[in-house]
């Protein structure tokens, strides 16, 4: 015989509705349901009534003997529910107190009634096969209760701890990260080892401008020596960008104008941080914009000189240009000059000059037209 867990389709699970017919047939349980009271009948449109005199039942268990009459199959829904209720309480306390193979000691059927609150029902769980009733008294053998339930005792035994249900699933994410880190390894290695076939296979285009010698062409009148580039592209490689080509114009462009290995591995390092990582045409920009950076601060366009009273240092070096003594921070008079009265003064150095540059101008323009006025009135010319 064997047992279910406690699921919504046991409504209509055979035994169950067995269990609830022969609590229908228990003088016990008909008189304590009232179903079994003198004059008590339940009809409901029945084809055929279960009528059964349940003296000897009675007397075999030691109730009083009371014919059953009027009990018709509309109960059995309801006393199928009735039945399933019951289960719930013993269900669960078998899972608690019996042992390992199903057995509850020094129980009986009455001990089952009173668990479950139904008189009769140990009998009538007897009566379908899910108990036996062990000799002497031994107690009550839930039939093949462990092909679906852990009794509380082996669970206890066997159950994780908190420790180590969380130490497996560290384990299992583990596993899961290494499992991805491979797979997008092996999918890198096969992309470079596809690219460097395409590398060997394609031949080298030469740079834009230069023509063949086959074509009757002169020779070009500068270009980057093979071993250069190969040896560019191989450091690039190293640093995780795989699709470096040797025979790539702009690469040697770049080189032609003097670009360092250096250089290169820098941009192929800014590459390979990327997210995702990039390849060799966002490799040549970096390196083209950096080139066209240092060549605009080399020509110093948009670039304006640093104005003098700008900060502290540049104020102060003014002021030496000018002769002038560092301004004393470590004055601490009540009438000391304070850094922008120093500032204000140097200023005015600065003002005073430029006026005196510009009057010297002009007066050194005043002697030259005086100098060159005297010969002409040496000669009786007038100015």
């Amino acid at each position: 015989m064997s047992w279910i867990k406690m699921r919504g389709t046991l409504l209509t699970n055979p035994k169950v509705i067995g269990v609830a017919r022969a609590l229908l047939q228990d003088a016990e349980f008909l008189a304590w349901s009232g179903w079994g009271a003198p004059g008590v009948r339940v009809t409901q449109n029945t084809d055929r009534d279960v009528t059964r005199d349940v003296t000897g039942d009675a007397e075999r268990h030691g109730a009083a003997s009371q014919p059953v009459t009027g009990v018709t199959l509309a109960l059995l829904p309801v006393v199928t529910r009735v039945t399933v209720g019951a289960l719930l309480p013993l269900w669960s306390m078998v899972n608690e107190c019996a042992s390992p193979d199903g057995v509850l000691s020094g129980a009986d059927t009455l001990v089952l009634d009173t668990i479950c609150g139904v008189p009769g029902i140990g009998r009538a769980l007897a009566k379908v096969g899910w108990i036996e009733i062990l000799p002497n008294g031994e107690g009550v053998c839930f039939t093949n209760f462990e092909e679906h339930n852990t009794v509380g005792r082996v669970r206890g035994s066997s159950a994780k701890t908190g420790a180590e249900r969380t130490k497996e699933y560290r384990e299992r994410k583990r596993l899961e990260r290494d499992a991805s880190r491979a797979v997008t390894v092996t999918s890198q290695r096969d992309h470079r080892e596809e690219k460097n076939r395409e590398d060997r296979n394609t031949p080298p285009n030469p740079p834009q401008g230069v023509t063949s010698q086959a074509d009757g062409a002169s020779p070009p009148i500068a270009s980057t020596p093979p071993s250069t580039a190969d040896e560019i592209c191989g450091a690039i490689r190293a640093r995780g960008v795989a699709d470096a080509n040797p025979s790539n114009p702009e690469l040697a462009a770049l080189i032609a104008k003097g670009v360092t290995r250096e250089t290169f591995e820098s941009a192929a390092d800014t590459c390979t941080k990327a997210r995702p990582p990039k390849g060799m045409p966002y490799l040549l920009g970096i390196v083209k914009r950096q080139l066209g950076e240092a060549a605009v601060i080399a020509s110093a366009v948009g670039f304006q000189a640093k104005a003098w009273d700008a900060g502290r240092d540049s104020i102060e070096a003014k002021a030496r240009e000018l002769g002038m003594a560092p301004w004393n921070e470590h004055d601490l008079s009540p009438g000391r000059e304070n850094f922008l009265a120093y500032t204000e003064r140097v200023r005015r150095r600065v003002e005073e000059g430029g006026r005196a540059e510009q009057g010297g101008r002009a007066e050194q323009g005043a002697q030259t037209g005086h100098a060159q006025q005297a010969p002409r009135m040496a000669h009786g010319v007038p100015a």
